[in-house]
């Protein structure tokens, strides 16, 4: 049987959404519950856009039958933001689970979301936003590549973007051909370092990105059309990239 994933958040959970008639994807949420609404609004300023699949944005439920909802909305209607729920121009209360969402239409004819990833996971180039799961997803169709995460490092002006990369067997020892191929995947990727497995958070049990985005060494990037050896240091209130030798 296909796989299929609820709801996410656990504050939200199964109380929102289901999936139901739905084909196994990764990120799927399901279609709202009787008495549960949820829209696609604008990531940029959480304006209203036309709801027709495909639509993809920041994803906000409301409901009024939900106990679990009284802590975050309070009284229907009534404002109660200290979780970031926003009040529409229609006067209702709508909950930000913080992720964007895709609308897709099921073969019935109602409208299923599917999560792509938390709405705070970007990084900003030239004024424009990437989302680091788009990224992810993108990497992930190059073949030899069995793994993946996308993963930002902060820095006081532009983020870094590295891929975690763990290469499948046939590529193992061919990290060199899978740095070529990421690179002309994507450009904004500055960095990539593979693994042999990700590391599993014990609390969790979830790949272990907290941990991996304190690695500052081990990596591989591309530059000036040579794959180079390199680090990251923490410099006073900034963070140097170090490219030390070729690969």
């Amino acid at each position: 049987e296909p796989l299929v994933i609820g709801y996410g958040r656990s504050e939200e959970g199964s109380s929102t959404m289901i999936p139901y008639n739905m084909e196994g994807r990764e990120n799927t949420i399901g279609i709202p519950l009787p008495g549960v609404k949820a829209k696609i609004v604008d990531a940029s300023n959480l304006k209203d856009i036309e709801q027709v699949p495909g639509a993809k944005g920041e994803i906000l439920v409301n409901t009024c039958v939900h106990p679990m909802y009284h802590s975050y909305l309070g009284p229907y209607n009534k404002p109660a933001y200290h979780d970031g729920s926003i009040q529409d121009e229609n006067g209702e209360v709508w909950a930000r689970p913080q992720d964007i969402a895709t609308i897709k239409e099921l073969p019935n004819g109602e409208y299923s979301y599917l999560a792509e990833g938390r709405a705070h996971d970007y990084v900003e180039r030239q004024g424009q936003k990437y989302y680091l799961f788009d990224l992810k997803e993108k990497l992930s169709n190059i073949k030899g590549i069995q793994e993946c995460e996308v993963l930002s490092i902060p820095n006081k002006d532009d983020d870094y973007i590295t891929a975690r990369v763990v290469p499948t067997n046939e590529y193992k020892g061919q990290n060199e051909n899978l740095i070529h191929q990421i690179h002309k995947s994507s450009e904004l990727i500055d960095a990539v370092k593979f693994y042999d497995r990700f590391g599993i958070n014990a609390t969790s049990g979830k790949c272990d990105t907290p941990a991996m985005k304190l690695e500052m060494d081990g990596f591989y990037s591309y530059h000036n059309g040579t794959i180079m050896e390199t680090s990251f240091e923490n410099k006073l209130d900034k963070t140097i990239i170090k490219r030390t030798k070729k690969m």
